[in-house]
């Protein structure tokens, strides 16, 4: 769960810090070494927050694969213009951290830097509503940097509008993909 001192931090802490992220990845590296899995063998799913994290998780610490559906890319420019109650203000302000104007930097870079630094690419797979705002605000933007440095990724564009239905969309999607996956991992 993204629940770190009662409030959601996309996995990876408040204002900077990495603690709650230094806690998720050693849990997987348990986890996969436990199992004797290596890292190209590992997939990072979610949608939208989930999606964020999955994705970033996947570039930073070289997962091979990614089932994303509808993330946020620009976090930060996300979180502000859904702040539109006090107590969500607050939640808001306090991923940032003290320094506002280093917590929007930190937060609307932390996927695109990943990108800027990666060598390597996990196989990724997108999927998103075409009606979406998260497509035109978020997506588009990423896969505009992705082919600047010639990254493959694959889009599963639907046939709907709020971002509200992902979950329907997004869970078929995954369980197909997911199932090839295997299905290839198990021929080869």
């Amino acid at each position: 769960m993204d629940s770190y001192q009662e409030q959601f931090c996309y996995y990876v802490g408040f204002g900077g810090a990495y603690d709650f992220e230094r806690s998720v990845v050693a849990l997987i590296t348990t986890i996969a070494n436990r199992f004797n899995i290596p890292a190209q063998n590992i997939i990072a799913t979610g949608s939208s927050k989930g999606g964020a994290a999955a994705l970033y998780y996947s570039l930073k610490y070289n997962y091979g694969k990614a089932i994303i559906g509808a993330p946020q890319i620009y976090i930060a420019n996300y979180l502000d213009q859904r702040a539109n109650s006090e107590s969500m203000r607050e939640r808001y302000n306090r991923i940032l951290g003290r320094d506002r104007d280093f917590g929007k930097a930190f937060w609307n870079g932390l996927i695109l830097n990943q990108v800027a630094k990666c060598t390597k690419f996990p196989e990724m797979h997108f999927h998103v509503g075409k009606g979406d705002f998260h497509y035109p605000k978020h997506l588009v933007p990423l896969f505009k940097q992705f082919d600047k440095r010639g990254v493959a990724y694959h889009l599963d564009l639907a046939n709907y509008v709020e971002h509200s239905e992902t979950g329907l969309y997004f869970t078929p999607f995954l369980l197909q993909k997911a199932t090839e996956m295997t299905n290839t991992r198990n021929e080869g």
